[in-house]
């Protein structure tokens, strides 16, 4: 009897239907990335640094050696975009575009990339999905930071 009071119990605990309590963020994710680094300390790897607007003036800065910035924007599926980066005289650098964002706050893999030397060009891309996109800059310079400007 023991032995079948025992079972019933394993049984029913294993069937029980309560579902498993969902416990919600405490805050949004940031949109910066971060890695760990050997000696175990969290490090940014990017930077969003604001909202770039379809046809709007070129957002201008500098990137440093070995930095990823980026910013985020709004498209929607079948819209086709053109990302222009333009570096400093002389200077190589990539862009990338990541996305759409989703509902865990991550970019995910690249959809699109390019890597250039002055002018970088994204040109034409046919956004998959209506969401948060995010391109990424950096400069491949490990001597100086590069001026930049960026569009779309």
């Amino acid at each position: 009897m023991r032995h079948v009071l025992a079972f019933c119990l394993v049984v029913l605990g294993a069937c029980s239907n309560k579902p498993e309590p969902v416990t919600a963020p405490s805050a949004p994710p940031s949109g910066n990335g971060t890695r760990v680094a050997e000696d175990g300390s969290r490090r940014t790897s990017f930077r969003t640094l604001g909202v770039l607007r379809y046809n709007a003036p070129p957002v201008e800065g500098t990137v440093a050696k070995r930095e990823l910035l980026g910013y985020t924007f709004a498209a929607r599926r079948g819209h086709r975009i053109t990302a222009v980066l333009e570096l400093g005289a002389g200077d190589n650098g990539g862009l990338a575009i990541y996305g759409p964002r989703d509902r865990t706050g991550l970019w995910g893999s690249p959809i699109a990339r390019a890597e250039s030397g002055g002018l970088v060009r994204i040109e034409n891309y046919e956004v998959p999905t209506d969401g948060q996109y995010f391109v990424l800059i950096r400069s491949f310079e490990d001597n100086r930071p590069s001026d930049y400007a960026i569009k779309l």
